[in-house]
């Protein structure tokens, strides 16, 4: 599994032969219960783990681990996980000076994310599907780290947010299709710092020391001076220039200051005990509701008097900008996340307390995961599968209005026993943004929705706990809470802090943020035994008040979706209304076709980075998909109208040809191979005849890029691609360069798949799977005797 970095056995055994010396030897914190518990359990698991690892007789296969066996040894970590988490407890509690990643501790720890990644992975497992040892499901799952060197993968390089398409190996040998995202990080006040800087270097500038003499005057004559400064001459221009420079730098603290003096606290916190980043936040959060940046600025003490009005200007606008982006006042203000902080690893972390409530497909999948680039560097992110299900409110959502019907939601409607659980779910992560635009729908033959997959988890693990009647963005108090599923309401009983520490451990999460989830645990589990009542229709539901009414999952499914709207920003009201208004616009365009529909993602047409078998949707799909970022929101272009730009360079509209030419091939490829993904056959004349096409018309347009660019980088005076992306002299030329690049990547995509010896990989797994599969099937065979083989 993606993400999990899984000990070689050797390393298993060393980490143990620690943790059993220090025991023998009467180290230092050893001598306790909770240690003698844990030590106990770790044995049982060790040998349980052994079992299911040994060959056999006279295969020289493992066991292969059955239902009951995957029971038993999730049983046996989940036992050992929590004895674990109590010793860790007790030693800061009673030590705590001792630094738990030293020492005992420091092995026990290393254990705990030994296990937590083993259990990740057990939760994964189908015993159905395959059946595999703890050995076997241990090496599948250590394709976390994915080799790329000596290959050039667009997106690894540079420090943009990119989303590589890549095809995976599970922990059961399923083959994961998604994307890897890059590590990112909360950047709130290196943001705003970086913003101030660049105002204040003008103080430095030549054009203001020729202003130098006016603002000696205009400070002199605003406030007292010491005795010794008689007149304007007598201030230096490095002071000047340090007091311009100070009203700048000092806006922070200043606006903090206005907080405080103001008595406004911060998501519970007053502003003299709030995180830099929660003041930026609140500051954005200002902004956004309706104060001027003008008025922001005076209130942190910059205003004409003592800030020149070309660094005044520079300041207002970059604090508009600033408050544009949403995820400084979610990540800082609501989240209370600190610089630093991963946001991408949420996603997992997410994924993993997912598994733990025995609902692993209810939000996406998602794990840690490092890559390889093409020169040997860890590049850092996330893999998550693509998402399962229909995006009905994205850019594209409208067309899949084909598939519902005019009364989606039922009765009976699997969605909203879904949509409850999720609720739940995003309340113990604290996922402060879940609404209908960032889950997919499952639909059945009959338009009906029947679940949701949560997408987009990142807005999660921040340190808020909505009280009673509290609200974090769009994440209510347990009071909002109207329903919970039977079956989650006792998973949240048999929930304890231990197993969810356990749970996230080794995810990137401080120490504060996981205690924060286990709090908002803690008062949910109180919820669901002080407040709850048993219902079964919406009479019950109606009556229940300020509980919370648990139902089984067949009488939730027949509630009406428009009778849970408790909390007006939760997920139950918010899925109505963008649906309501979503078919209401759209429903002329997309009338409702009856019958069986199969919902495919568009990122699903893409072909992985790792997957580049010939395929008819495979060839047509990755020359389709450079128009996919072209005419959208990366450029604004739209490539198929060339009459905008006829007043463009000559080499600019040749490239524009060879993309409108690139696409129509790619039709014409489609009705002529098909349009799914099966394999074709290369030595099929009519196939070879379209590929041959499809690699003119990529040659063509990669020629006609490279002439564009190459006359780009002449006029702007620079060697590389790379230094390209910022070279142009106004945006509409930079959109024109940005579009060109995206080509460029496009077309390197699309030659990935021309590679024949490409898959040669995946053939060799497959021919190893296929040979333990037969070894397996002789060894039950004589396991059962002469009368199973007749």
């Amino acid at each position: 599994m993606p993400g999990i970095k899984f000990p070689s056995a050797a390393e298993r055994e060393n980490i143990l032969k620690e943790l059993l010396d220090a025991e023998k030897n009467g180290t230092a914190l050893t001598n306790g219960q909770h240690f003698a518990q844990y030590s106990a359990a770790i044995k049982e698991l060790n040998g349980l783990m052994e079992e299911y690892s040994k060959p056999e007789e006279p295969y020289g296969l493992p066991k292969a681990l059955d239902a009951a066996g995957k029971k038993k040894m999730q049983e046996a970590i989940a036992k050992t996980a929590a004895f674990g988490e109590t010793f860790l407890a007790d030693v800061q509690k009673n030590h705590p000076r001792t630094d738990l990643n030293q020492g005992v501790p420091g092995i026990v720890t290393k254990i705990q994310q030994m296990l937590s990644s083993d259990f990740e992975m057990l939760s994964a497992y189908d015993p159905k599907q395959a059946k595999l040892s703890f050995l076997e499901l241990q090496e599948n799952a250590r394709t976390q780290i994915v080799d790329f060197r000596g290959k050039k993968i667009a997106g690894f390089s540079g420090s943009q947010s990119s989303r590589i398409p890549m095809t995976v190996v599970d922990a059961a040998g399923n083959r994961r299709r998604g994307v890897f995202t890059k590590a990112t990080h909360v950047d709130i006040k290196g943001r705003f710092d970086r913003m101030l800087a660049k105002q204040a270097a003008y103080y430095d500038s030549a054009g203001f020391r020729k202003q130098l003499p006016a603002w000696k005057e205009k400070l002199y004559s605003s406030r007292q001076w010491p005795g010794f400064i008689k007149s304007a001459d007598d201030i230096t221009d490095e002071r000047v220039i340090d007091e311009m420079k100070n009203s700048v730098n000092n806006v922070l603290s200043g606006f903090r200051f206005y907080l405080k003096w103001k008595g406004i606290a911060i998501g519970g916190v007053s502003a003299e005990d709030a995180s830099d980043e929660m003041v930026l936040g609140k500051m954005a959060d200002m902004i956004d509701e309706g104060a001027s940046p003008e008025a922001v600025l005076k209130a942190s003490g910059v205003d004409a008097k003592n800030t020149s009005p070309k660094v005044l200007e520079g300041l207002k606008k970059g604090l508009q900008e600033y408050s544009e982006d949403i995820s400084t006042t979610l990540n800082g203000a609501v989240l209370k996340l600190k610089d630093g902080d991963r946001i991408d690893q949420r996603n997992s972390a997410m994924s993993a307390v997912a598994s733990l409530l025995g609902v692993p497909n209810l939000v996406v999948r998602s794990s840690n995961m490092k890559c390889l680039d093409e020169n040997g560097n860890v590049v850092e992110g996330t893999f998550t599968d693509y998402a399962s299900g229909m995006d009905l409110f994205g850019k594209t959502g409208a067309k899949h209005l084909t598939n519902i019907c005019d009364k989606p939601f039922g009765p009976p409607s699997g969605i909203i026993s879904s949509l409850a659980d999720l609720q739940v779910l995003d309340y113990i992560c604290g996922n402060i943004d879940r609404h209908g635009g960032n889950m997919t729908f499952h639909v059945d033959e009959n338009g009906v929705f029947t679940g949701v997959q949560g997408i987009d988890n990142d807005s999660s693990f921040g340190l808020c706990r909505p009280g009673k009647n509290g609200q974090a963005n769009r994440l209510g108090g347990t009071d909002s809470l109207q329903v919970m599923t039977a079956s989650m309401a006792e998973k949240v009983k048999n929930l304890t802090p231990d197993m969810l520490r356990f749970a996230l451990r080794g995810r990137g999460l401080s120490g504060e943020a996981i205690q924060a989830a286990c709090d908002r645990l803690a008062d949910l589990k109180q919820a669901v035994a002080e407040k709850s009542k048993e219902g079964r229709n919406i009479s019950d539901v109606k009556s229940a008040g300020n509980r919370i009414c648990v139902m089984k999952n067949e009488d939730m499914n027949r509630l009406p979706i428009n009778a849970l709207n408790k909390n007006p920003a939760g997920v139950f009201a918010d899925v109505k209304a963008r649906y309501e208004i979503r078919a209401v616009q759209g429903r002329g365009s997309y009338p409702y076709r009856p019958g069986a529909r199969k919902a495919v993602p568009d990122e699903l047409t893409e072909v992985g980075t790792t997957d580049r078998q010939y395929t008819a949707g495979g060839i047509a799909d990755s020359m389709q998909s450079m128009s996919r970022a072209i005419k959208n929101e990366v450029t604004g272009f739209q490539v198929s109208d060339l009459s905008q730009f006829m007043r463009s360079s000559g080499k600019f509209r040749d490239m524009l040809s060879a993309v409108k030419d690139a696409k129509t091939v790619a039709g014409k490829i489609k009705k002529a191979v098909g349009k799914g993904k099966e394999l074709l056959n290369r030595e099929d004349p009519e196939v070879a005849e379209q590929i041959q096409k499809a690699n003119q018309a990529m040659a063509k347009v990669r020629t006609a890029t490279e002439a564009y660019l190459q006359k780009k980088m002449t006029e702007r005076h620079v060697d590389s691609y790379e230094a390209l992306r910022t070279a142009g002299k106004n945006p509409y030329e930079q959109k024109r360069i940005d579009y060109a690049l995206g080509l460029i990547d496009s077309v390197k995509t699309y030659e990935k798949i021309n590679d024949p010896n490409a898959d040669k990989q995946e053939k060799q797994i497959a021919s190893a799977r296929a040979n333990m599969a037969k070894n397996r099937k002789a060894q039950e065979a004589a396991k059962n005797g002469p009368a199973a083989q007749a």
